[in-house]
């Protein structure tokens, strides 16, 4: 993608100038409304030998204080990175792979391809890690190394082209659901999304369904842009603005309080589209939040929560809005209390949730889990 040499082969970077490698292949674009996830896009990406989603994809767009934001930590494992996991998961083929530990990506990548059936061994170096993802990780029972892998052993990384062109659709999500902005605004440390989102946008003008790319302004923690540097450098309409471990502080409590849990460098984001105007959208990256596996607990339910399954167990099969529910059930329960007893049933194991498109809004549904 740097030197726009050609190669070919399952590559992870360019031979020639370590950059990241882009998929070749024709685009056509056309939106599946129906479905609720980046797969809407499907005829702009690699097409696998089988689809494997859980529904990443399709955020929200929010605004706050006069500053728009796309929300990416309703993900899945609550970062953009399912995006790239869903796409390279889809393609898995081998019994078992080595992912290389990284923030946000890291989770996503063990998430995705232990759903694919997969078997996975993660190396995690010391200076990278993350608590909250490790110890996710470590619940889902795969095998942790703290070292470097060895010389031979191929590892997915982060940059993977399959991964780049997963996160391309936050650039055609971006511009289905809000049109064009003057700028986007993406937190960074390797500049990875910055350079999936640029040529996302690319792509769409090359399409011809945009007449400008916007710019890409990527925000980061001051005194660790160094990387980031050489990227805006290689890459057309990218730049760099750094915020202060202050600022970014006082920015992470600001969502906080509007109920926005995000890491510190996504916190950046926000900020920094706060400081350049409404004409910048802001992209929230990842919650500092991540659920371990969750247990299945059976019993001790309300009056309200055996009402909620048992109308589930009837429409055992179907995918019911909370307001269905409440319908079906009818009384004198109010819709706010199944909402609290579906959330509550939901982190007992004892239901499950999805997403069906209405509009351009993304509306949750449950259903009963298959082991109640």
């Amino acid at each position: 993608m740097f030197c726009n040499s050609e190669v070919e082969g399952a590559l992870q970077s360019c031979p020639y100038c370590s950059g990241p490698l882009e998929v070749k292949l024709e685009r056509r674009w056309s939106v599946n409304r129906g479905l609720p996830s980046m797969w809407r896009y499907e005829t702009m990406l690699p097409r696998p030998p089988r689809r494997l989603t859980l529904n990443e994809g399709f955020t929200p767009i929010l605004r706050l204080k006069d500053v728009v934001i796309k929300n990416e930590t309703r993900n899945p494992t609550r970062t953009y990175a399912d995006r790239g996991s869903s796409l390279l998961a889809s393609f898995a083929k081998r019994e078992h792979y080595n992912v290389f530990f990284e923030p946000d990506a890291g989770l996503s990548l063990v998430t995705y391809l232990l759903r694919a059936g997969c078997s996975v061994s993660v190396y995690v170096e010391l200076e990278r890690v993350s608590i909250h993802e490790l110890l996710a990780i470590a619940a889902q029972k795969v095998s942790v190394l703290f070292s470097k892998p060895p010389s031979k052993t191929e590892v997915l990384r982060y940059d993977n082209p399959l991964m780049l062109e997963g996160l391309k659709t936050l650039a055609y999500e971006i511009y289905e659901q809000v049109g064009l902005s003057k700028g986007i605004v993406v937190p960074g440390e390797t500049g990875t999304l910055a350079i999936a989102l640029a040529r996302g946008f690319e792509t769409l003008e090359e399409l011809g369904l945009i007449s400008y790319v916007p710019e890409i302004v990527v925000s980061a923690l001051e005194g660790r842009s160094s990387v980031l540097g050489h990227v805006a450098s290689r890459i057309r309409g990218i730049r760099i603005c750094e915020v202060s471990s202050r600022d970014a502080l006082q920015a992470m409590l600001e969502l906080a309080r509007a109920g926005l849990y995000v890491r510190l460098l996504s916190a950046t984001a926000y900020l920094t589209a706060k400081r350049l105007g409404s004409d910048y959208l802001a992209v929230l990256t990842s919650s500092e939040y991540r659920e371990p596996q969750r247990l299945r607990v059976r019993g001790d339910y309300t009056p309200l929560q055996r009402l909620v399954l048992r109308v589930l167990e009837e429409r055992c099969g179907e995918w019911l809005t909370a307001y269905e529910v409440w319908k079906l059930i009818g009384g004198p329960w109010s819709l706010r209390g199944v909402y609290k007893a579906l959330s509550s049933l939901e982190r007992k194991g004892a239901v499950v949730t999805g997403y069906k498109a209405l509009g351009l809004r993304k509306t949750r549904v449950y259903a009963i889990a298959s082991s109640t």
